[in-house]
């Protein structure tokens, strides 16, 4: 049995097939640091926003009347609307 050299077609089809594979792949890439990095400037603006609405006197007003708000979820008291009969 002869030992067979290296065909140079087979490593240029092999260098051809990792090429191209790398360009798509940093292709790939780039878009997806582009969608990661414009979620986390969109979560970093809305936190910023936040805190400054918070900071508002009037804000304290509004978180307080809905935090009044019952939750439909939880039961009634049974004794709710007793300040009214007395």
């Amino acid at each position: 049995m002869r030992h067979q050299k290296t065909q140079p077609q087979a490593i240029t089809l092999v260098a051809g097939i990792i090429v191209t594979a790398s360009e798509r792949f940093a292709v790939g890439s780039q878009a997806a640091i582009g969608g990661a990095l414009l979620a986390s400037m969109n979560t970093a603006s809305e936190y910023g926003f936040g805190a400054v609405i918070a900071s508002l006197p009037g804000f304290l007003v509004v978180a307080d009347a809905l935090r009044a708000i019952p939750d439909p979820r939880k039961p009634w008291p049974r004794n709710f609307g007793a300040w009214r009969r007395a």
